[in-house]
């Protein structure tokens, strides 16, 4: 089996600490792993956006990458099939314990997709009702609306796609698109255009949508394998293989903080890379 971790870093906003932090540790993974590892750092497809009918911030990091999406650049990995066998994209803001096991074996051939749902971690009260405003707004308008979501107190079934693994055969659900032409479908306009409320959202919601519609067989992982740092309980996190700091707005100064950085992750061996 043949296999590749993807990451981008496009510093359109210049050098950010937290991923300088964060991707050793997946570099490190990666050789541990057996598996290659390739990062894209500069903008290949340049999804655009409709600036005339965007609700995005037109001067914001839209207009800096060129009216394009710097966040639909994970989806180059995808021409890397059929090289390898299996992909999987991490965002630059996760960092990989060392006692984190192979995640690639996760993923049996049966399945073209693997993810966490973001509602199975155990949850601060705090997301768990920021989930569930997020499912109402995301997932009960069109084009969500068209396909079946399961529902419980949390929200709906949507995966944080942060975290993105791909076993070869979900190419044959682009049904021959290149990875360029499946983000560019007209189906997707209003994600990629941020229409309403789909200005808050990334490709999480457009990919989240596409393998409902699709009828993908998807892989529910642990949630530890995408951790959520201000999103699970302080008191489990101990327990994450892969730790995602997705609030780094949130996180301030902290963000760049090493120390503090360093205190939630524990001590691993790639740490002494970035000291």
């Amino acid at each position: 089996m043949k296999r590749l971790i993807f990451q981008v870093y496009i510093p359109i906003e210049g050098k950010n600490p937290l991923y300088d932090f964060c991707m050793p540790s997946v570099k490190v993974y990666a050789d541990r792993v057996g598996a290659d590892y390739k990062v894209l750092r500069e903008m290949k497809m340049k999804i655009p956006v409709n600036m005339n009918r965007t609700g995005r911030n037109k001067k914001g990091l839209i207009s800096k990458a060129g009216n394009c999406l710097p966040i639909m650049e994970k989806s180059v990995a995808l021409e890397y099939f059929p090289e390898y066998d299996q992909i999987l994209i991490v965002d630059a803001d996760i960092a990989i314990k060392d006692t984190a096991p192979d995640i690639f074996e996760e993923l049996t051939p049966e399945y073209h997709f693997g993810g966490v749902l973001e509602r199975d971690a155990p949850l601060t009260p705090g997301h768990k009702n920021k989930i569930k405003g997020y499912s109402n707004d995301m997932f009960k308008r069109a084009p969500c609306n068209s396909v079946q979501w399961d529902w419980n107190d949390c929200g709906a079934d949507f995966m944080n796609m942060g975290l993105m693994l791909f076993n070869k055969s979900f190419m044959e659900l682009l049904e021959g698109d290149s990875p360029r032409e499946f983000l560019m479908r007209d189906e997707f306009a209003d994600f990629r255009d941020g229409i309403g409320l789909f200005k808050y959202s990334t490709d999480q919601v457009m990919y989240n949508y596409f393998l409902k519609k699709s009828k993908a067989n998807v892989k529910h992982l642990d949630w530890k394998w995408n951790a959520l740092h201000r999103g699970a309980r302080p008191e489990r996190m101990n327990e994450a293989y892969f730790v995602h700091f997705f609030l780094q707005k949130q996180m301030g100064s902290n963000a760049h903080n090493m120390n503090h950085l360093k205190g939630i992750v524990g001590k691993n061996s790639w740490i002494e890379l970035v000291e």
